[in-house]
């Protein structure tokens, strides 16, 4: 058990200090829900632009995500949506794959668009993370400012 929670708490530091690197302003789940309360509790940490929000759900864990799980995200990411009136774009990460019925919950709603990365592999999942953030013209930068090129294969 220990194991597990050890490998979630560094999964999501992991992709935290990637996205640190956008020169975005990336909050962490205790601001988020002092900011947007407790209905936005699914939300491990956003990325902030001007123009939208990307919410982050992570999940590792030794079984597949639940619907349960699966719908508070959606939920607070609405929420948040709602309250910051930006549009909002939520990722739901896990090493473990998604049922197909929780797949029916991923869908487009309102004002949110809704994505789902599963890999066991971490460093997939970052590459998946970062292709998927570079097509919504979000890039990441080395100290000097100049922006990490990725390599793209099929």
């Amino acid at each position: 058990m220990l194991n597990i929670k050890m490998n979630r708490i560094i999964f999501e530091k992991y992709i935290y200090n990637y996205l640190e690197l956008t020169k975005n302003k990336v909050y962490l789940e205790n601001y988020i829900i002092e900011t947007f309360g407790k209905n936005s509790s699914s939300i491990n940490y956003m990325l902030c632009t001007p123009n939208f929000n990307i919410c982050f759900h992570n999940k590792w864990i030794s079984v597949n995500p639940s619907l349960t799980s699966v719908n508070h995200f959606i939920q607070s990411v609405n929420n948040i949506s709602r309250i910051s009136n930006k549009k909002c774009f939520g990722i739901f990460i896990s090493n473990m794959p998604i049922r197909d019925l929780n797949l029916l919950s991923l869908t487009n709603e309102n004002n949110i668009y809704l994505n789902f990365i599963q890999n066991s592999n971490k460093d997939q999942i970052i590459k998946e993370l970062l292709l998927y953030l570079y097509s919504i013209k979000i890039f990441i930068y080395e100290e000097d400012n100049s922006c990490i090129m990725l390599e793209y294969d099929n």
